[in-house]
């Protein structure tokens, strides 16, 4: 039977055995689970959605940092494409505080792409491995496993039939459909929709 660890000090698909590959590895997962969470979130269409993905970018942020402090030769090698999206940012935010007629949609769409510019800085900067690459497209298909399921209920629940017959009434536009787990979408057929083409 072959070793778990080669005469280089490697593990299969895993890599060198140091602290600076297990970091990394941990910003990956970090990475796979934000891009689960905002996928099964209806893609954080909506800001309350947001309260669950934010914590899990102060998690990367303090990997990230955590893996530039256990790999100081690579400070030189970081890769700063993504400090062009920086003028982007301050615009957006230039225009939520000076012009945006809704304020909070505004700076909820400064928190969007400042999420974004993090997740495109790590991304960059941590997925340097076929390995760390299979691992964000494996999770890229846990959404899509999962979705279909949930999509193929909501579309034949049928909303507006258990709205009436629990007695809750009508309404316009939203409220016809109560209760049902719309998310960012006007009608549950139209999230079902979404989701059974994922």
């Amino acid at each position: 039977m072959a070793p778990l660890i080669d005469k280089s000090g490697s593990i299969a698909h895993y890599g060198r055995v140091s602290w600076a590959n297990l970091v990394d590895w941990l910003v990956t997962f970090c990475l796979a689970a934000i891009v689960i969470q905002m996928a099964l979130s209806l893609g954080g269409v909506r800001a309350d959605s947001h309260l669950f993905v934010l914590p899990l970018f102060g998690v990367l942020l303090l990997l990230h940092g955590l893996w530039l402090a256990v790999n100081r030769e690579c400070l030189p090698q970081l890769i700063r494409a993504p400090l062009w999206f920086l003028p982007l940012i301050a615009w957006i935010a230039l225009s939520a505080w000076l012009w945006s007629p809704a304020e909070w949609r505004g700076w909820s769409a400064v928190v969007y792409a400042l999420e974004g510019f993090i997740f495109l800085w790590v991304a960059v900067n941590n997925v340097r491995t076929r390995a760390h690459l299979l691992c964000l497209l494996l999770a890229v298909l846990v959404p899509a496993v999962a979705a279909p399921p949930v999509g193929l209920g909501r579309f034949f629940l049928g909303p507006p039939v258990v709205v009436v017959a629990r007695g809750k009434g009508g309404g316009v536009g939203r409220g016809v459909y109560h209760g049902g787990g719309a998310g960012g979408f006007g009608a549950p057929r139209a999230l079902a929709g979404v989701l059974l083409r994922l």
